[in-house]
């Protein structure tokens, strides 16, 4: 079954437990394009480093798919719950204990549709970014970096509330601390507004991190690891 599939079967299911789906649901004009997992962490990274400039107490979310994947990224992610109301992810650990320092970390079981996906949701009143992408399923790749993934993102504000509805959901099913109050907060219309500048700043720094040649370009990247 590929993503589209799921995605047409979820929407009569009712309420997805999957951010990419429930995304594509919701603004099917907004489609996806396929990528490798180069592409995406450049596309992640810009966005990680955005929500680090502007925002002023987002609601975050991400999904690491495991702790391989989330260890690597959790000290970013702990530098950004310092400025957030509440910071979530989810990930399979693996039986394995994970410490995380202002991170509420959701376990998730390798079944759960969220094990195929790598998220990243900034729900703030300024700025708001989602990015979903659902690895394809089966491909045997020497590299990691040439993983391939369904890729769906937006720096609009309703795909954006939409992708942290359904996280808060899933935090809220798992008993996480704090997850009852996102829902109802979530539940109201989202503030943000998004812009021609923000869209532009944002692909500019995307293109930064996929390799910009030295100077101003370069000058976007952010010290973080990739």
């Amino acid at each position: 079954m590929t993503a589209e599939d799921t995605v047409s079967d979820q929407g009569r299911a009712g309420d997805p437990d999957s951010v990419y789906i429930a995304v594509r649901r919701a603004f099917p004009v907004l489609g996806s394009v396929r990528v490798r997992k180069r592409a995406l962490s450049a596309v992640s990274h810009a966005l990680e480093q955005e929500i680090a400039g502007r925002v002023r107490e987002p609601v975050l979310f991400g999904g690491f798919q495991t702790d391989r994947f989330l260890a690597p990224a959790l000290s970013r992610w702990e530098q950004l719950a310092e400025v957030a109301r509440a910071c979530v992810v989810f990930a399979d650990p693996g039986g394995r204990t994970v410490a995380t320092d202002g991170v509420e970390l959701v376990t998730i079981d390798h079944a759960a549709p969220l094990r195929e996906e790598w998220v990243v949701v900034c729900d703030d009143d300024a700025f708001a970014c989602v990015l979903s992408a659902w690895e394809i399923p089966g491909l045997e790749l020497d590299d990691d970096g040439d993983r391939i993934f369904d890729l769906v993102w937006s720096v609009e504000p309703e795909p954006t509330r939409v992708a942290a509805r359904t996280c808060a959901r899933l935090a809220q099913q798992a008993g996480t601390p704090g997850a009852d109050r996102l829902v109802h907060e979530l539940a109201a219309e989202p503030v943000a507004r998004a812009n021609v500048r923000t869209t532009w700043q944002v692909a500019t720094r995307v293109l930064a991190y996929l390799g910009g040649a030295p100077g101003e370009g370069a000058a976007l990247r952010h010290p973080w690891p990739t």
